[in-house]
């Protein structure tokens, strides 16, 4: 289980980026689960692609993972399409 934080929304999209502390990003598609923000932690298999179930302090978020693992770049590229806000730190 790895554990990373949210560096971005697109909440028009239910969308959100992640970045662990390697330095290495994806991207998610929520389905379920409390609402994802920049700056929260989520754990669980946070790089792979498809169906994940994501723990959250709130909760398990339920997510399809887009892209990853791709660098921070590339996945606040993607979420820039959907209109993302964060901290982009």
């Amino acid at each position: 289980m790895q554990q990373a934080i949210v560096i971005a929304v697109a909440p028009q999209r239910s969308a959100f980026a992640v970045e662990t502390s390697s330095g290495l990003c994806a991207v998610f598609c929520q389905h379920s689960g409390p609402p994802v923000r920049a700056g929260d932690v989520l754990q669980g298999e946070v790089l792979a692609r498809g169906a994940r179930r994501l723990s959250h302090e709130d909760g398990t978020v339920g997510a399809v993972g887009d892209s990853g693992p791709v660098s921070r770049a590339v996945a606040l590229a993607l979420l820039e399409e959907a209109g993302a806000s964060g901290n982009g730190r």
